[in-house]
């Protein structure tokens, strides 16, 4: 009978150890968890914070962000590209057209900007003497469709060495709209006043081959000559033309007789092509030494 009492003692001791062991293991289990369920808890809270934080950081970002550079210039004009000749192109699209000249430190250097219904159809050297610039300096043209743009520097082949390039530019932006007329440059010889009181042209501005203009009006045009001290025999040819020359202007003395030589008037019709020549050129002196040597002056009447 004790044998039976003492098994029951131990057997009930055993269950009791069991149960309690039972107990432990499920408190560790919930430990666990919980620790295993607080530490996701913190990972979320330092994901989501880290997530705050990259917000911030990219609305700080945005907030400091430089502002949008200007905008790329349409086209690019370098002095090399307009030191033979003035550089020219054809509008391709109505709209407002913004010049504007770029030099590197030091570098003193002008450009001109001219606007012509129709190609000039003599050598763009001459554009000068013939029309007024549209601009001078920076600034911003209303232009129409195929109107022909010609940009001229100031350092050029007939005034200077070439620059390096680079030195000066001329950047032109390009903003397409709906134009309702263009800028043009207005003729020099286009004034019936400015041609009654007398047009002047020196032996620079025909040094490369002659000076050329379109009669604007039928008249008498009386040509006179005046020549500096110990430039006397210096003389002029000129040759009037029903229409512009087809090839260089240097070949007219060789293909066409002399309207005048010397001074004189000549009855012009309006639409001819005026061309003149005088005896010290390109061909025959260096441009400093005809420069105030000799100027043919016309009048209108």
């Amino acid at each position: 009978m004790k044998k039976q009492i003492s098994l029951l003692i131990v057997v009930a001791l055993m269950a009791a150890l069991l149960v309690g062991c039972g107990r432990v293991a499920a408190d560790e289990d919930t430990l666990e968890e919980a620790a295993s369920s607080s530490s996701g808890q913190a990972e979320d809270a330092s994901a989501a914070s880290s997530s705050a934080v990259s917000v911030e950081a990219e609305g700080g970002e945005a907030s400091e962000a430089e502002p949008e550079t200007d905008a790329e210039p349409w086209l690019t004009i370098d002095s090399t590209d307009a030191y033979d000749s003035a550089y020219t192109f054809s509008v391709p699209e109505d709209g407002s057209y913004a010049f504007t000249v770029s030099n590197a430190d030091g570098a003193e250097v002008t450009w001109e900007v001219y606007v012509l219904e129709e190609p000039f159809e003599d050598a763009t050297r001459y554009i000068p003497q013939a029309y007024d610039p549209c601009l001078t300096e920076s600034g911003t043209l209303t232009l129409t469709a195929d109107s022909q743009v010609y940009c001229i520097c100031s350092v050029n082949a007939f005034t200077g060495d070439p620059l390096d390039e680079g030195s000066s530019q001329m950047l032109v932006f390009q903003t397409l709209e709906e134009v309702a007329s263009g800028t043009f440059s207005e003729g020099l010889n286009d004034s019936t006043d400015t041609a009654s009181e007398g047009v002047a042209i020196t032996s620079e501005d025909a040094f490369d081959s002659c000076y050329a203009f379109e009669a604007t009006e039928s008249g008498t045009y009386s040509f006179t000559i005046q020549n500096a001290e110990g430039s006397e025999e210096v003389t002029w040819e000129i040759y009037v033309l029903e229409s512009a020359f087809d090839e260089a202007p240097r070949y007219i003395p060789q293909a066409q007789e002399p309207s005048l030589t010397g001074e004189g008037s000549l009855e012009i019709a309006s639409g001819s092509w005026v061309y003149c020549f005088c005896s010290v050129n390109a061909f025959t002196s260096d441009l400093d030494e005809v420069t105030g040597v000799s100027t043919l002056t016309y009048t209108i009447q």
